[in-house]
């Protein structure tokens, strides 16, 4: 469940429909193949989102601290599509314990979580998606797995032993179990919950007594057929797990080998090169030493792996013979390789910094064409109709981004080989830090220099994330765990588990460049599923899907466009609503998922003065989205502060306040739990108003069929809610308190949000609601929701969420929460020492696991940026890592380290 999904473009597949290369020129090839992809892209647009967290082991109780990166899924820009991230996390039984929305600007957010108190010690599963990510079932949700412990568990300790080193599956097992405290006496006459499982399924469950010795025994027939690991684990109702352990089995010990040929298929008379890959029972890489030979016992080559499992050989197939490979270490196994057939094939023979060289592998007829495609990010880079007489192919390189570039030969009507190739590794920004310049002492004011430039040493303006922890919690899992780079170029683009991604990007060296393209041969293999590919179904979801471009245009009273301003969309048919906004010739291009319910949208100016129209055509491209705010916009200042609230002294936790009819009441205790925008509002004289069943409420209210100015209005229903100070129904404001002078009322007016889009001040906008779709209306009469939608909302807000915008689900993500609320985030704490490293705020510990976290920091025109902050009392080695990206779709990822000295000692 927690491997990421394979999104390279296996559709673009689709290009292959129904034309013939020999009847065509390299120009007309590439239109074809150009229209296809957009076709593709049209229907394709989504999100990637990645978390940089301040650490990956935390205890019960402890707060997480995130920023998030919400980038397209085509360029790797910071997309503004979505407005909510819902981060969550879930335990070993995929059950989602914790899960809250966090409010989105400009493709990122940052926040924390605070783990429960509650949770067993154990491995657990952070996840995030976005919110556009929930249009679509086949989203690469998140994930990273974190370390918990429980901070009580240690009190008590089950040791688990058992009567065999090693069992067979269906083999019976004696366990022997003994429950002791941290000072080793025993447990006696206690009751435990004693259970064997996998993770999907219970074999063993029993409650049983420890005797005087603190301890009991388990009999049992361990299942005929072992799929995942076998634990068994020992709880107890107050403190949870006491212990657990893997049974050894004789199946964890397997090793598959699998073979991958380059460009599909292993051709007959030509010299192959085959990629393999070798894994155990876990999943696991595991290296292996071996021979490949003959059916008739010759050797052909000694085999051994070159990088995690992975590794390849040479291989020229003879007609009508066959071979295995037999591998000596760590086990004996034998795998026999796949049959060789007559094709034609792909050979990468040459990668340079700037070209690539290809050769083709078989004998093809006289007369045929041949045709070679580069596609990355579902554009196309390299469009070449290749000679005969060829004997190979230089494809140049320089403008493509970096990333896995699909190359694709066709021969006639249909692909015949591929060849993933990953690109310009080089690209990646480059990080460095001042950090090696001095010395470190605890309790010293920390103060360092990071530089920020491209491949070519050029200052690089960004927007970055930086943690500072102690190393024994920063990295567990590994040194080369999944980073923002290899997340969103490796981790959300290959198929399959990838143990060390971090590893191919930690340097640029012909090793590390070997293993990448052993990556690429292995999980990034795949044959064509032609049956699929050329079945009337693909085809008809394509003409089903691709539907047409919507351009709409606004214009003012006179008929000129108005650029950059902001449009409400709503669509009446599942009650959605999303902003865009216009270009410097005020158009926007209408998201193709909106298309197919043109017919069903509502548009919303800015003002009165202004109209949409709208003119259809074909060929939608998703970098023609126009709903994007200038990177240089996030450039104010020296540090970001907006995606974080950063509260004052004077400040208070206030109750949440029900309105039921007109008496007034305390808020019961789960409401706080289900409505966390309430508890964590900590803003002085803010309060939250929320209706208590939208049955209840709405029993005596007509069916919204009209104007807001009259009966059965929106409007109508907010008034079941609370007392209104004033509405006008000519101009659809409402006033929800007196304004504070007379002067411009029309500034006083309250905003309307619908499933946590902004829509403006004119309420006739929910007019097309009808009571029985609406789930939930909240009132804010302050400025609470000023936060999130900046002054426009100072004077209140009414959200309003319906039923229907909340039932889609997005798979595998957990059963969503009956309605999205925002978490107000709270500030990292950052202690100060005086000059006798005394702690000037007394009655904090002086020991931080995380010393520090800034969750958004920008470099300046020369591509720098200063940081600053304390080290704590005690010695360690602390990891510094600082990942971002400058906005363009170059990312950056960096790691380093230094020790924390006592000079006291």
């Amino acid at each position: 469940m927690y491997m990421p999904r394979c999104s390279l473009i296996f559709s673009f597949l689709l290009l292959v429909c129904s034309f013939s290369i020999s009847a065509q020129t390299t120009e007309e090839l590439s239109e074809k193949i150009n229209s296809q992809l957009t076709k593709i892209q049209s229907k394709k647009i989504n999100e990637k989102v990645y978390l940089h967290i301040d650490r990956r082991s935390y205890q019960s109780g402890e707060q997480l601290w995130f920023k998030a990166y919400i980038f397209s899924n085509y360029d790797h820009k910071l997309s503004f599509l979505s407005k909510i991230l819902t981060v969550g996390l879930l335990n070993e039984a995929e059950e989602s314990i914790v899960e809250t929305s966090f409010a989105v600007k400009g493709g990122r957010a940052s926040g924390g979580i605070n783990l429960p108190d509650d949770l067993t010690t154990g491995n657990y599963v952070l996840y995030a998606y976005s919110g556009w990510m929930k249009k679509d079932e086949e989203s690469a949700v998140f994930y990273t797995q974190l370390q918990v412990e429980n901070r009580n568990a240690n009190s008590l300790n089950a040791v688990i032993s058992m009567d065999k080193e090693q069992y067979s599956p269906g083999e019976p097992a004696n366990i022997s179990i003994k429950v002791s405290d941290n000072d080793e006496t025993v447990i006696k006459k206690q009751v435990f919950n004693a259970k064997v499982s996998d993770l999907n399924k219970t074999y063993f469950q029993e409650e049983l007594k420890t005797d005087k010795d603190g301890g009991f025994d388990l009999h049992l027939t361990l299942p005929d057929k072992v799929e995942s690991v076998l634990r068994v684990s020992v709880s107890n109702e107050t403190l949870g797990v006491v212990g657990q352990e893997v049974i050894p089995m004789t199946e964890y010990e397997k090793v598959d080998i699998q073979f991958m040929p380059e460009g599909g298929h292993l051709i007959n008379g030509q010299t192959n090169t085959v990629a393999f890959k070798a894994v155990n029972f876990f999943g696991d890489p595991v290296d292996i030493t071996g021979r490949l030979i003959s059916d008739q016992g010759d050797e052909i080559t000694q085999i051994q792996s070159f990088y995690g499992g992975m590794g390849k050989f040479q291989l020229n197939p003879l007609e009508d013979r066959s071979y295995k490979l037999v591998a000596s270490a760590p086990i004996e196994v034998e795998k026999d390789l796949p049959p060789a057939v007559t094709s034609i094939g792909l050979h990468l023979f040459s990668a340079g910094k700037d070209t690539l060289e290809f050769s083709v592998l078989g004998d093809y007829p006289t007369g045929m064409s041949l045709y070679l495609s580069g596609v990355l990010n579902n554009a196309l880079y390299t469009s070449i109709l290749l000679s005969p007489e060829a004997s190979s192919i230089k494809v140049p390189i320089e403008s493509y981004p970096q990333g896995i570039a699909q190359f694709t030969l066709f021969a006639e009507e249909q692909p015949i080989s591929e060849r993933l190739v990953f690109v310009n590794k080089h690209k990646s920004l480059k990080i460095s830090s001042s950090i090696e310049e001095q010395e470190h002492e605890t309790k010293s004011q920390m103060s360092f220099q990071i530089q920020v430039t491209d491949e070519n040493g050029k200052p690089i303006k960004g927007n970055f994330s930086l943690s500072v922890a102690d190393e024994y919690f920063a990295r567990i899992g590994g040194e080369y765990q999944a980073s923002l780079v290899s997340q969103m170029l490796l981790g959300s683009e290959l198929l399959g588990k990838i143990p060390t991604p971090n590893y191919y990007f930690s340097n640029v060296s012909s090793y590390t460049t070997t293993a990448l393209d052993l990556l690429m041969l292995t999980s990034g293999w795949r044959r064509y599923s032609w049956d699929y590919i050329f079945s009337d179904k693909i085809n008809e979801e394509a003409v089903r899907n691709q539907g047409g471009q919507v351009v709409a245009t606004v214009t003012d009273k006179k008929g000129n466009s108005v650029p950059n301003v902001e449009v409400q969309i709503v669509n009446t048919t599942n009650f959605s609503a999303e902003t865009a906004t216009t270009n410097a010739q005020g158009s926007f291009i209408l998201a193709p998922h909106l298309v197919p319910e043109l017919e069903n949208i509502y548009f919303k100016p800015p003002s009165d003065d202004m109209e949409v129209a709208v003119a259809q055509s074909s060929g939608y491209l998703a970098s023609n989205l126009s709903n994007v705010e200038p990177w240089e916009s996030y450039y104010q200042g020296s540090v970001e502060r907006s995606e974080d609230i950063y509260l004052g002294e004077d400040y208070e936790i206030l109750d949440a306040v029900v309105i039921s009819g007109s008496k007034l009441s305390k808020a019961p205790t789960h409401v706080t739990d289900r409505y966390e925008l309430t508890n964590q509002m900590s803003v002085k004289s803010h309060y939250f108003v929320e209706t208590r069943t939208t049955e209840e409420l709405f029993a005596d209210v007509p069916m919204i069929s009209s104007a807001s100015g009259q009966q059965g209005g929106f409007v109508d229903l907010v008034k079941q809610v609370t007392n209104i100070y004033s509405y006008n129904g000519m101009t659809g404001q409402l006033l929800l308190r007196p304004p504070q002078t007379m002067l411009y009322p029309e500034r006083w007016g309250s905003v309307a949000v619908l499933n946590g889009s902004l829509m403006g001040k004119d309420f006739r906008v929910l007019d097309h609601l009808r009571s029985e779709n609406i789930e939930k209306i909240e009132v804010i009469k302050t400025s609470a929701m000023a936060i999130y939608y900046g002054s426009v909302a100072a004077n209140g807000a009414v959200l309003v969420t319906t039923k229907k915008g909340q039932i889609n689900s997005v798979n595998p993500m957990p059963v969503q929460p009956e309605r999205v609320t925002l978490k107000i985030n709270k500030e990292f704490y950052i202690p100060k020492y005086d000059s006798n490293g005394v702690l000037e705020d007394k009655g904090i510990t002086e020991y931080r696991k995380t010393l520090h976290w800034l969750p958004s920091f920008n470099t300046d025109d020369f591509g720098k940026a200063t940081i600053t902050y304390f080290n704590d009392q005690a010695p360690k080695t602390a990891t510094i890592i600082i990942q971002g990206t400058d906005g363009l779709g170059n990312l950056g990822y960096y790691v380093d380290q230094y020790a924390i000295t006592n000079k006291e000692q």
